[in-house]
């Protein structure tokens, strides 16, 4: 039977206090004919006259374990915590306004796969995250740590969690695939490398991936459920979408994508910055390697928030550290000036025209050509690679890729409007 582990409670208006277990895929939200009209699994209704008959809807999405609130009415509005919406995804806590009613979104009775919407951390990172500077270069590491990762994770249970194979691995660790023993669902473990774990400012960005991504619900960003200690590892729980990444992709590919897929490819990309920039998060990062995609459905997610800018946070770097990937790095980030949106919309820049030439813009043999590369030279005319690349996609990538941030094209919702306006020409 479906159980999505959440539920709404009226706390205000009629029927307050009551409970409503939300254990279908779509539930319609609207008024009772009458006081005595019962409420369905898939229909719940309240007799009150601020409510339309038919005035919203609750819609599941399975890949991301959320619902999606629609607004229906034509005559009344629907807010979320005081703001007016047309379609939004419910987070735990939100509080749902339909006229005098309110109902709020909780966890429902013994649903442990259900996380709060701001991850907290384990007591032991939890310390170590309120550390000064100078405190943090003298902190102590969880006690009992692995010294080493076993050359095969695959069989070990680390808490719920059994690890059923690997999936990936990389500069501070690796990545199973996992299964939680109580609810049969699978996610991707990322587990820390103990040998990376050299100071507390590493251990540091692994819990502000876990806790902006966290923070950020949408189908376009992969979602951080749960951040461990276990058994001598620290590991990050994340929605599984696929083992292979856009930059496997293109290495596949090694020509130039097809027009009508760059649009697929990079409309999602956009629609999850716009996201995360609204939230006051710049990645800092976006590069083909953090682009998870689902090739069966054509859906990619951003990953790997683990260098991200928080607006009014802290920053994870240190003075004279680049950190980052230099073939996607905004030149200004080379100079010393501080990573804000329009660094990543410069990434984005890059990766447009890695997709339609088949090529990245900026190469070099090692990292300081490639730094030099990014600074003095312009990239070669996407159309001398690929003559059937349409000449306003060429336009909005150069826009992209401007050097200096001020001449560059810095909001992604602006972007993904003329990307989809125009796209309707192909």
């Amino acid at each position: 039977m479906f159980n999505s582990g959440y539920q709404l409670k009226v706390i205000e208006g009629p029927g307050y206090g009551r409970i409503l277990p939300l254990s279908t895929e779509e539930i319609r939200l609207g008024r009772a004919a009458d006081a005595q009209e019962p409420c369905a699994p898939n229909h719940f209704v309240f007799f009150e006259g601020t409510v339309s008959r038919v005035h919203a809807r609750l819609i599941w999405e399975d890949r991301s374990k959320v619902y999606h609130i629609q607004h229906l009415s034509k005559t009344n509005q629907t807010r979320v915590n005081e703001k007016v919406i047309q379609n939004q995804v419910l987070q735990l806590g939100d509080r749902i306004v339909m006229g005098k009613l309110i109902l709020e979104v909780q966890k429902a009775p013994k649903a442990d796969h259900i996380r709060s919407n701001i991850l907290e951390l384990p007591p032991v990172l939890k310390a170590n995250s309120l550390l000064s500077k100078d405190e943090a270069e003298k902190a102590v590491l969880p006690a009992n740590l692995c010294r080493e990762l076993p050359a095969d994770l695959a069989g070990r249970r680390l808490g719920p969690y059994q690890l059923i194979k690997e999936l990936g691995r990389g500069s501070v660790g690796r990545v199973y695939l996992g299964r939680h023993a109580s609810w049969d669902l699978t996610y991707a473990i990322k587990i820390l490398a103990p040998e990376v774990i050299k100071d507390a400012s590493v251990l540091q960005r692994f819990q502000m991936e876990a806790k902006v991504a966290s923070s950020l619900r949408h189908p376009n960003i992969i979602q951080v459920v749960d951040i461990c200690v276990s058994d001598g590892f620290v590991f990050l729980v994340m929605e599984c979408l696929s083992p292979r990444s856009l930059q496997t992709l293109i290495d596949e590919y090694k020509r130039p994508f097809p027009n009508k897929r760059i649009i697929t490819i990079l409309e999602q990309l956009l629609s999850a910055l716009e996201h995360a920039h609204g939230n006051g998060v710049v990645h800092r990062d976006v590069k083909p390697g953090n682009i998870l995609i689902d090739e069966s459905k054509d859906i990619i997610a951003l990953t790997d928030f683990s260098i991200a800018k928080v607006k009014d946070g802290v920053r994870m770097t240190s003075t004279g550290v680049l950190l980052g990937t230099v073939e996607y790095m905004a030149p200004e980030l080379f100079e010393g000036f501080s990573a804000d949106p329009r660094t990543d919309m410069y990434a984005v820049g890059v990766i447009l025209y890695e997709l339609m030439t088949g090529i990245p813009p900026f190469r070099g043999r090692t990292t300081a050509e490639v730094v030099k590369s990014q600074l003095l030279t312009l990239p070669a005319h996407p159309k001398t690679y690929n003559p059937h690349v349409p000449d306003w996609l060429v336009e909005l990538d150069f826009l992209l890729l401007q050097k200096n941030p001020e001449h560059r094209l810095s909001c992604a919702r602006d972007v993904r409007n003329q990307l989809l306006a125009y796209s309707q020409t192909l």
